[in-house]
Parts: structure tokens; C-alpha cells; sequence
């Protein structure tokens, strides 16, 4: 053998090293890169979920942060209907009230002037008095005066049922 042969023998070992190597090497890269794809798909995988489960986290959240709403918002139509009705009620009082008022004043006014009247005629029966009249004038005055007194209580009596019927109306 010489020596080209020993150089063929020594370049097919080298090459079946070499053969040998890279296969290795291949096999090595693509384990390591086999292993970056399934660690990316794993990921990818666990950013779907975490994605999926924020999206269910944020329409829950939503959904009560609007029912929240709703249930506000009816209390406040509720709240403001009943104001409403308390604000109509205190306003039919406070007509009956001065409606009231207006009766009892007018009553007030009424008994001033029977009062007056009565102080009238006593000043006048009084003047007469002076003449040497008065039996004659005490009949007429205790006539006229129970009339008088009598027309007026009739019409007192009256005004006052008017009032109370008045009044029964307005409550109703």
C-alpha cells in the first residue's frame, strides 16, 4: 500500500467522524430547538387562557358594575316618586291649613263685629236710659237684643258647619 492509499483511509475515517459529528451536532440543535417551539406553544397556550380568563373577569365585572347601576338608578326613581308624593301631600296641608286659617279669621272677624254691634246697642239703649225710658226701652232691648243674639248664633252655628263640611271635603 502506499501512501495515497493511507491518505484515502485516513480521509474516509475523517469523513465518518466528521459524518458522525454533524449528525450529532443536528441531532443536539434540533432537540434544543424542538424544545423552544414547545416551551412558545406553551406559552402561547397560557396567554390564550390568561387572555380568555381577563375577558371573562371583565364581562362579569361589567355585568354587575351595570346591574349596580340599574338597581341605583330605580332606587333614585323610587326615592323620587316618593318625594314627589311627600311634597304633594305637605302642599294639600298647607292649602287645608290656610284655608283653615282663612275660615278661623273670617269667624274672628265676624265675632269683632257682632261684638261691636252689641257695644253699639248697648251705647244706644244707654242714651235712652238717660231719658227715664228704660223699663220700656230694657223690653225693647232684650227683644231685639235676643233677635239680634239669636240671627247672629244661627249664622255663627251655620258658618261653622259649612266650615267642618268644608273641611271633610278637603281631606277626602
Amino acid at each position: 500500500m502506499n501512501w495515497t492509499d493511507y491518505l484515502q483511509v485516513a480521509f474516509s475515517i475523517v469523513g465518518i467522524i466528521a459524518t458522525f459529528l454533524l449528525f450529532w451536532i443536528g441531532h443536539w440543535l434540533n432537540k434544543k430547538l424542538n424544545k423552544k417551539i414547545a416551551e412558545e406553544n406553551d406559552n402561547k397556550e397560557k396567554i390564550k387562557a390568561l387572555e380568555k380568563a381577563i375577558d371573562q373577569q371583565l364581562k362579569k365585572e361589567h355585568l354587575e358594575l351595570t346591574n349596580g347601576i340599574k338597581n341605583i338608578l330605580e332606587e333614585l326613581k323610587e326615592s323620587s316618586e316618593i318625594n314627589n308624593k311627600i311634597l304633594k301631600s305637605i302642599q294639600n296641608l298647607l292649602q287645608t291649613k290656610m284655608e283653615e286659617n282663612a275660615i278661623i279669621q273670617a269667624t274672628k272677624e265676624e265675632n269683632i263685629l257682632f261684638s261691636n254691634f252689641l257695644q253699639t246697642e248697648n251705647s244706644f239703649i244707654e242714651k235712652f236710659d238717660v231719658f227715664g225710658k228704660s223699663d220700656d226701652l230694657q223690653n225693647i232691648k232684650n227683644i231685639k237684643g235676643l233677635k239680634t243674639v239669636k240671627k247672629l248664633q244661627k249664622k255663627k252655628r251655620d258658618n261653622s258647619i259649612k266650615t267642618k263640611q268644608f273641611i271633610k271635603k278637603k281631606k277626602k
